[in-house]
This record gives C-alpha cells, structure tokens and sequence, in this order.
C-alpha cells in the first residue's frame, strides 16, 4: 500500500549525501528531493528523519481505496521514511 526507499552516506557522524524515494503515493515512483537536502551536511537523529518524513508525506500524492484513506497513506509514509532513513544510518555506520 506504502513503500519507502532511503539511502544515506555517512562521513564524519555527518549525512553527506542521501536519497528517499516512494511508491505506491502517486501514478509513478516518486523521487523526494526536498526530503533528501534537508537530510544533507546534517548529523542523524530522530528529529532529522521527522522533518524528512514530513517532506516525504507532502510530496506524497495517494488515493484512498481499500487498503486506506489518503491521511491514513500519508502517515505511512511519514513513519516509513523515518525507520527507512534511521535503518539506513545504521547500515552506514551512523548511528
């Protein structure tokens, strides 16, 4: 219903370069630019992965059907990226 890529790199304790992507929210797969220069030249943490889950949500363009109602989406992809993003940190070796 919700599917949320990331890919970050850490250096340094700081993100240097990342990616979060989405699926299922609109026609295409959909790339959130805003999302990943927010995370940018920017050390990991919980707050950090919040404001990009937020990006992510108003980038977001779902429809409502059985599987759930466009608010019900959006809160998926905010949480999703959240864990995507600090799953993502600790593969890197950022946490």
């Amino acid at each position: 219903m919700v599917g949320v890529g990331a890919r970050v790199r850490v250096d340094d304790g700081v993100i240097t370069d990342a990616t979060v992507a989405l699926t299922a929210v609109d026609i295409t797969n959909v790339s959130v630019p805003d999302a990943a220069e927010a995370l940018e030249n920017e050390s990991p943490s919980a707050d950090l992965f919040k404001r990009a889950g937020e990006l992510a949500a108003e980038a977001s363009n779902p429809e409502a059907d059985e599987h759930g109602s466009v608010e019900y989406k959006e809160n998926m992809v905010r949480v999703l990226t959240q864990r995507a993003l600090a799953d993502a940190t600790e593969r890197a070796g950022g946490d």
